[in-house]
């Protein structure tokens, strides 16, 4: 993979975080859409890193480093 797992993990762990913390701030009625918006680019970016995730363990012939990546993708799937 052109990047290392453990900075993958390191990012997708970060947009969680951040994604956890825009959800917190959601009232329960008369949603701002700057918040949503804060929350769609998050989760486009999260989803945008796993795509790429897939898309590049196809390539990989490494058996061990292929279970590495979808134990990722795994973990951070919702």
């Amino acid at each position: 993979m052109t990047q290392d797992i453990d900075a993958l993990e390191k990012k997708l762990a970060e947009l969680d975080e951040k994604i956890a913390g825009v959800e917190k701030r959601l009232p329960a009625h008369s949603v701002k859409p700057p918040i949503m918006t804060e929350l769609f680019e998050l989760e486009d970016e999260r989803e945008a890193l796993l795509k790429n995730c897939r898309i590049e363990a196809g390539y990989i012939k490494n058996i061990a480093r292929k279970s590495q990546v979808a134990r990722l993708i795994l973990k951070h799937k919702f």
